[in-house]
């Protein structure tokens, strides 16, 4: 059937052959990639022709035989420079799947191929090569990568609203580029919307009225064309819907949902799901949650997946009177007729996790259990995936039979089935019985010898997992099976093997811990920077229980990898340093705080963050000499454009303040003043904490200035820093001023019954504590 004339018979006829991958004949794989090579030279030459063969051939990689390799690639790289936008973002998706399998001597090419397609006219074509980049980071050859890097950096800086500065404050202009990019994005609500972020803080206040009004008026549009993309730029606007607007976008979006065309019924679902933040009110809520369960029994299988979706999107703000209804639906949706619509249900039940009822548990799981002999590899892939999550809520009498069927299941002819149970047994740690443990090891050692790297990478991470589950007569077999490996020739396994390493030299016995420092040092030099960061993390892992002998070798390898090009490499060697608190070698201290005050001033966000976080953890060595400096970086980098560099800057605070004296503890209470007003609340919390153990630092001058900030932070909207702010006010209690000492504990008992179960606990321990009095 693939060489009918008529091209839909032939792209069907491609698609069933794709399901049935897993069960080709063996002999028959050279014929079908060769069909599908051919076809995709030639499929595309007239208006007919789907790109899904193009596809195809990502799908077919576990098949492919191994002198077929080149030729197939050098197929995809043609077809990167199609006539047709379709055809060259297959083929920059369909690099990804080949990734293990693209030729040494065809990186440099594939790489120029998507760095070229990142400039494509395209939206759709430019989005998937730029993943496609990041997907393939481990064949991007080395003197490509500051090119690599480059390129993307600029993407990044690049605007693509493409708005001139004076059309921001015309909802026109914005609303015009929105439906542009909607209408070539293929439905990427989430991408999109984090793209757009920055409207929020660049759009006047007044404008973003008249831009959601505009959006909402054109949702009323009678051409498909105009109003799809209209609904779904409601959710890309999430971010600047003034809160009195919110109740009518979601109040327009459950009407549009009732549409007879299912393209309108589509969208209003998909941006319902992304608009998770501003369903606000349990009968809102639960109106939602009611018409999604309906739309999820609509006659169409567009609308009943993407109806699925919005369920798992929405996951933790359905109503627990709803929950068991909502699980039990997706249930039904397991057996459901379309294909596409069963799976999606199935990986929905892995990230509804959190609400799933106590008495559904056992049926969620049962049905698990059932489809992982469905005899389908999608299904049975999907089904043990959603298992490995669930993870510690499988009740305890069925967790023998899902450890069984996930060791049978480690050992099935489908890669993808054997790779995904062996992740699972990893993520299945917490409810393997004790009896079982010796059993699961063994699978995984087994599974060490597979000949798929999947597989095997999968082995190293499982057995890194397990770490003290792994019986004590076991622990030296897991650690000489894991330095195997480290000699494997994929860095796919190579790098799991330096991560599970870290993990085990925790409970390594000590006459093997030189042998697994050694095998750590190495790996800290491998030809990968995936590896090396792997083993630099590991190093830092393994801290006090690095032998005397080698903590000079140890610190030397971080130092020089604190100061590598990649900083996927830098950052956990600097975070390294910082944990091996107390067994520094004198002679390397100075150098390490020299090191880390360089790296602080790091180009990358993640490291100069790490940098501050780690001098913190180090203020016992810190030479007295180097105390201002360290001072005026971390208030410099309190001003950071990056929060979490500001929120490590706000941590530091309370752990360096022995080394701030004089004029410097006012400076630092009012930096952390400032922190605590911070727009990102992953800085407010460790600012209030930060305060909060200040107690002999704080001048007396400053007392009430901290505690009225900490009662203003009680009113946060993020519950972590209403906590902090609580806690704190609770260790501050001789601070606090004699007449404010009423007012915080009428405000600490209103507290007492905040939505959140830890503030609640909080604020009832710090009442208690008032009663021992406050000082003036």
């Amino acid at each position: 059937m693939t060489d009918d004339g008529d091209p839909e018979i032939r792209e069907y006829a491609v698609r069933s052959l794709v399901e049935l991958r897993d069960v080709v004949p063996r002999g028959m794989e050279r014929e079908i990639i060769e069909k599908i090579i051919t076809l995709s030279e030639h499929e595309y030459e007239g208006e007919c022709g789907g790109y899904p063969v193009v596809l195809s051939l990502g799908y077919f990689c576990n098949i492919i035989p191994k002198d077929m390799y080149g030729k197939v690639v050098k197929s995809v790289i043609k077809l990167c420079l199609h006539d047709r936008w379709e055809v060259r973002y297959s083929a920059a998706k369909t690099f990804v799947e080949l990734k293990k399998i693209i030729p040494k001597n065809l990186n440099k090419e594939v790489v120029e191929k998507l760095l070229k397609l990142s400039d494509d006219e395209i939206y759709n074509v430019r989005s998937c090569s730029v993943q496609a980049l990041g997907g393939l980071q481990e064949i991007i050859p080395r003197n490509m990568r500051r090119e690599v890097v480059e390129k993307l950096l600029k993407l990044s800086d690049e605007t693509l609203l493409l708005i001139d500065e004076k059309d921001i404050c015309s909802e026109d202009a914005v609303i015009g580029r929105l439906l542009k990019l909607r209408s070539t994005s293929s439905g990427e609500i989430k991408n999109l919307t984090e793209i757009l972020s920055p409207l929020k803080t660049c759009i006047p206040a007044d404008v973003r009225f008249r831009i959601v009004e505009k959006a909402l008026e054109l949702t009323g549009n009678v051409e498909l064309e105009i109003k799809c993309p209209a609904i779904e730029i409601l959710a890309v606007l999430k971010n600047i819907i003034p809160k009195k607007m919110r109740g009518e976008v979601i109040k327009k979006l459950i009407s549009l949902s009732e549409d007879d065309c299912w393209q309108v019924k589509k969208s209003a679902i998909l941006a319902l799901g992304n608009l998770k933040e501003i369903i606000s009110g349990d009968g809102t809520r639960m109106i939602v949650i009611d018409r999604l369960l309906t739309l999820s029994k609509d006659k169409n299988w567009n609308v009943r997946q993407t109806a699925v979706i919005a369920i798992g999107d929405l996951g933790e703000i359905i109503l627990i009177d709803m929950r068991k209804n909502v699980v039990q639906r997706i249930l039904e949706l397991t057996e459901d007729a379309d294909w596409y619509v069963m799976l999606f249900a199935i990986r929905t039940l892995a990230e509804l996790k959190d609400i799933i009822p106590v008495s559904s548990r056992n049926a969620v799981v049962k049905r698990m259990l059932k489809l992982s002999k469905s005899g389908q590899q999608s299904v049975n892939n999907s089904a043990i995936y959603v298992l490995g999550t669930l993870n510690e809520i499988i009740p305890g009498d069925v967790r023998d039979i899902v450890i069984e069927r996930v060791v049978e299941l480690s050992e099935d002819i489908g890669l993808s089935v054997r790779a995904s149970s062996v992740w699972a047994l990893g993520e299945l740690r917490d409810v393997i019985p004790r009896d079982t443990r010796g059993r699961v090891v063994l699978a995984l050692l087994k599974a060490g010898n597979d000949k798929e790297r999947a597989v095997r990478g999968h082995a190293a991470w499982a057995i890194g997992k397990l770490q003290e589950k792994i019986p004590k007569d076991m622990i030296e077999d897991a650690i000489n099976e894991l330095m195997r490996l480290s000699k494997d020739p994929e860095s796919y396994v190579r790098r799991p093997c330096a991560w599970a390493l870290g993990n085990l030299g925790r409970i390594a016995p000590k006459d093997i811990m030189e042998k697994v420092t050694e095998k750590l040092l190495k790996l800290s030099e491998d030809n990968e920077f995936a590896v090396r960061s792997s083993a630099v993390f590991s190093l830092g892992k393994l801290g006090n229980n690095i032998p005397k002998n080698l903590r000079g070798d140890v610190v030397k390898i971080l130092l020089a990898a604190s100061s590598e090009h990649d900083w996927i490499v830098r950052r956990p060697a600097v975070m390294s340093l910082g944990k091996l608190q107390g067994i520094i070698p004198k002679k390397f201290r100075e150098n390490v705080i020299a090191l880390l005050l360089k790296t602080s001033e790091d180009r990358d966000w993640s490291v100069r963050g790490a940098a501050i976080w780690a001098v913190g953890r180090h203020s016992d060595i810190i030479p007295e000499h180097k105390n201002d400096e360290i001072f005026k970086k971390i208030m410099e980098l309190c001003k950071d454009k990056d929060a979490s560099v500001r929120s490590h800057c706000a941590g530091a605070f309370k752990k360096l303040k022995n080394i701030f004296f004089g004029q410097r503890k006012e400076e630092v209470i009012d930096a952390l003043l400032i922190l605590c007003e911070d727009e990102r609340w992953e800085v407010r919390k460790p600012a209030a904490s930060s305060l909060g153990n200040m107690y002999d630092f704080i001048p007396k001058n400053l007392n009430k200035d901290v505690i009225e900030k900490l009662m203003e932070m009680t009113g946060d909207n993020d519950w972590s820093v209403r906590d902090a702010s609580v806690r704190a006010i609770g260790r501050l209690k001789m601070k606090i001023p004699f007449e404010m000492k009423k007012e915080i504990i009428e405000k600490l008992s209103l507290m007492v019954n905040d939505e959140n179960l830890t503030v609640r606990e909080s604020s009832l321990r710090a009442l208690k504590g008032m009663e021992m009095g406050a000082g003036g």
